[in-house]
């Protein structure tokens, strides 16, 4: 056989197995945050198509978690101060990755706390939705997507340096 044959022959080869081989598996979640919020959520904030932010009011917990996911006009269940405001995609990516990332994260931390202000986002892919809000001084992340049930809430102490920068990414000032 002529060393060229050879070479086609082991192409073809190696191409039909490529070809029958199982497709490739969705990525596993890496991180609990990512596995708090499942795929759908977590491709949505790492890959928003479009997003907005805003001020939120402050109202009483258990008031906001019942209207979670229920109305554009509320993020997590929290009515803005003023109308959402667009966020750059590439604001929200940044602000989608640190959420996501385990070492934003004080996990097992329980803080009864009091937050004086909220700031929220919305971030939209392909139709599905996903809200966060991040409180002032508590540093209290909520993360909210939509269920069939209503909504699934997922939350978390953030480190003060995380929170801070993603308020940031937010439009805060401070």
């Amino acid at each position: 056989m002529r060393s060229s044959t050879i070479v086609t022959t082991t192409v073809l080869a190696a191409l039909l197995l490529v070809a029958h081989a199982p497709p490739a598996r969705a990525r596993k979640a890496r991180t609990r945050a990512e596995k708090g919020l499942g795929p759908v959520a977590t491709a949505v904030l790492r890959e928003p198509q479009k997003a907005w932010r805003a001020v939120l009011r402050v109202i009483g917990a258990m008031k906001a978690q019942a209207r979670a996911m229920r109305s554009r006009k509320t993020i997590v269940g929290y009515p803005p101060r003023g109308p959402l405001r667009a966020l750059a995609t590439d604001k929200a990516a940044a602000a989608g990755v640190l959420v996501l990332d385990d070492s934003s994260h004080h996990f097992g931390l329980r803080r009864r706390c009091a937050n004086k202000r909220w700031h929220g986002a919305r971030f939209e892919r392909d139709g599905t939705l996903v809200e966060l809000i991040v409180g002032t001084p508590c540093d209290q992340l909520i993360i909210a997507r939509r269920t069939k049930r209503g909504a699934a809430l997922w939350g978390v102490v953030m480190r003060r340096a995380a929170a801070t920068k993603l308020r940031r990414l937010l439009g805060a000032k401070k």
